[in-house]
């Protein structure tokens, strides 16, 4: 799931709660979208991205501890704190669902490595084939068109 999208949602969220002001809901956004820090693996080679993506910050310690560092500085701290960490969850969600099939979370690490994931995500497409598409009567099969390296 694109990045956009968790931070768009951490927005909407922070909006629909009126005792927040524009610090909760900044971190509304915060909230929504700092699981994908796990990303910057992609910094060790597309291997280590594959191994610590979805692992590192995709995970209930990480969800609670993102949660209670931002509520410390928020206020109401309470309500704060359940939202942000539903927002964590949100998060997850929408990546269980919508990136990709094959991808999964390590709910519990480092406690576990018991993966969830789920057969029901749709394919996504990160980018535009090269070249011209021949149209058919269905659309272009791109499983493996995306080669780490190629750009």
């Amino acid at each position: 799931m694109h990045v956009q999208t968790h931070i768009l949602s951490g927005w909407l969220a922070g909006n629909l709660v009126p005792a927040f002001g524009p610090r909760e809901r900044f971190f509304c956004m915060l909230a929504a979208s700092l699981s994908d820090l796990d990303g910057l693996s992609l910094l060790g080679g597309w291997e280590c991205y594959y191994d610590y993506h979805h692992v590192l910050a995709h995970n209930l310690p990480f969800a609670v501890a993102l949660a209670g560092g931002l509520a410390f500085f928020s206020q109401p701290r309470v309500t704060a704190f359940i939202v942000y960490f539903l927002l964590a969850h949100l998060h997850l969600l929408l990546d269980l669902f919508g990136s990709g099939e094959g991808w999964y979370f390590e709910y519990l690490w480092p406690f576990s490595r018991l993966r969830v994931g789920t057969g029901y995500a749709w394919e996504f497409y990160h980018r535009q084939p090269r070249g011209k598409v021949r149209r058919t009567e269905s659309a272009p099969d791109m499983r493996g068109s995306f080669t780490p390296g190629r750009i």
